[in-house]
């Protein structure tokens, strides 16, 4: 993308390039100056992995100016980009399972990076009236859930649900390959009550497993509540994660009038029930109710 916007400025086109992340101008006299300085008092050497002690205590310093806190200088880290310091991070903290908060907009590398680790990215829209950042009350409620789920050993508690579910489809993939030992006698009723059995028992483990998915984030939708005591935090930070709800249709509008469902062949209802039968997680709607709800009771006014 940049050679081709350079091309284009090359047969002077006016070109605004946003493919690399640099900046338009040039450094300043002083910052050229220092280098020159220092390549010819022979700093051209290795360094230490972390940075220099000078640069670092002049990070500590320009930190302690421009945000009125200073950080030790042994936990100062000099790098080579912002995406460096990113992948870093992702090799030292997530794992398969995570799930990974990124603001809008970010840099296209930013959820390649989290996929690349197993861990999931999960995208969170900004505005511009809270200068494109997160609002840390919503930032506190998404923590506060998945905090919850580690309390609460929810990947454990999935692991072993799915124990019987695995086992059974174990079976039948045996079954339908090898026919169970390989006998000639492989069409005989003991083998079709065995793949049977094992079928509706990995059908009904995979609905329980479901269902039970959606109640650990119910658990841990009331668990992000009470740490924060701000349930509509989460609502309010559920919406952005969800993408810009207000601005789709609230209402579906084959069932805005209870006469056009008679076209479909399936009725709407029917086909979003179906669909939340076998989803991991329960509908948002029902999710901000269940906060509503919280809300409520947290501040003594439920019914």
């Amino acid at each position: 993308m940049n050679s081709k916007a350079l091309e284009l400025k090359a047969k002077g086109v006016d070109v605004f390039a946003f493919g690399v992340g640099e900046p338009d101008f040039e450094p300043p006299e002083a910052v050229r100056e220092a280098a020159k300085r220092a390549i010819d008092a022979g700093c051209s050497k290795y360094t230490a992995v972390t940075g220099i002690p000078a640069l670092k205590e002049a990070i500590c310093e320009a930190t302690e100016r421009s945000r009125g806190w200073r950080p030790k200088n042994e936990n100062v880290c000099v790098s080579v980009g912002a995406k460096h310091v990113l992948f870093n991070l992702a090799l030292a903290l997530y794992e398969p399972g995570d799930e990974v908060v990124i603001p809008k907009p970010f840099w296209v590398s930013y959820p390649e990076q989290v996929r690349l680790m197993g861990a999931t990215p999960v995208l969170v829209d900004t505005r511009e009236e809270d200068g494109w950042k997160l609002s840390p009350a919503e930032l506190e409620a998404v923590m506060a859930h998945e905090l919850t789920h580690v309390q609460n050993r929810d990947v454990m508690v999935m692991t072993i649900a799915s124990f019987f579910a695995s086992i059974a489809s174990f079976i039948v993939q045996m079954g339908f390959w090898f026919g169970l030992g390989g006998n000639d006698d492989d069409d005989g009723p003991g083998f079709l009550v065995v793949i049977l059995v094992s079928a509706v028992v990995y059908l009904v483990s995979f609905v329980l497993i479901q269902m039970l998915s959606r109640y650990r984030e119910f658990a841990a939708d009331r668990g992000s509540a009470i740490i924060t005591g701000r349930p509509s935090s989460l609502s309010s930070a559920l919406l952005k994660i969800s993408g810009s709800m207000e601005q789709i249709p609230q209402r579906d509008l084959r069932v805005a009038s209870g006469e056009l469902a008679a076209f479909y062949i399936f009725p709407p209802k029917a086909k979003q029930s179906v669909a939340n039968l076998f989803s991991t997680h329960p509908p948002l709607e029902a999710r901000l109710e269940a906060l509503a709800r919280l809300e409520a009771q947290l501040q003594g006014t439920a019914r």
